[in-house]
């Protein structure tokens, strides 16, 4: 009997410790919080490094919700790159690299973010992207279009109306 009530409290510290709300903030912010040193590393250094993990990682992964160091590079892109250095990055040769700088244009809000999307529709390529526990392999484009769909993915990106959205998913489907 001891030992059950032991284990039901183990077990409730355990899920009391791990569901602490964190306040949103901002990615600048928050790489603040990570004390990392970001004056000695550039744009060419971060997309090596993300191609070379070769994984998409939302900020926290795994079971236990630990931060991701690739999320942190994909925030470091975020800072150092500019319009520029992204659009260059979307024609590299890692699908990870074009994934995640599609996305910091979209949090950009770069105002072609259509001509860009239009531009990668028939990317054939897969990437893998990790939420939480949750592990999926699925095409660029999906990704693309996911980060423009509304409540999808992170908030601070821009976001397609409902009609763009419903066209670029007939085009994705058809292939054209």
């Amino acid at each position: 009997m001891r030992h059950l009530a032991l284990l039901a409290c183990l077990l409730f510290l355990t899920i009391f410790v791990s569901c602490t709300n964190e306040p949103k903030i901002k990615h600048s912010q928050y790489l603040q919080t990570l004390n990392i040193d970001t004056s000695n590393i550039n744009v060419e250094q971060l997309s090596k490094q993300i191609a070379n993990y070769n994984a998409v990682e939302s900020r926290y992964v795994g079971f236990e919700g630990r931060v991701s160091a690739q999320y942190q590079r994909f925030e470091m892109l975020c800072l150092k790159a500019s319009q520029d250095d992204l659009l260059k990055l979307m024609k590299h040769a890692n699908s990870t690299v074009r994934a995640y700088s599609f996305w910091a244009l979209s949090r950009k809000n770069y105002p072609y973010i259509k001509s860009i999307l239009d531009k990668n529709i028939h990317d054939t390529a897969t990437i893998k992207y990790t939420t939480g526990d949750m592990v999926s392999i699925f095409p660029i484009k999906n990704f693309y279009l996911t980060l423009l769909t509304r409540n999808q993915l992170d908030d601070s990106c821009m976001k397609l109306s409902e009609n763009d959205l419903k066209l670029y998913s007939e085009r994705i489907n058809r292939g054209d």
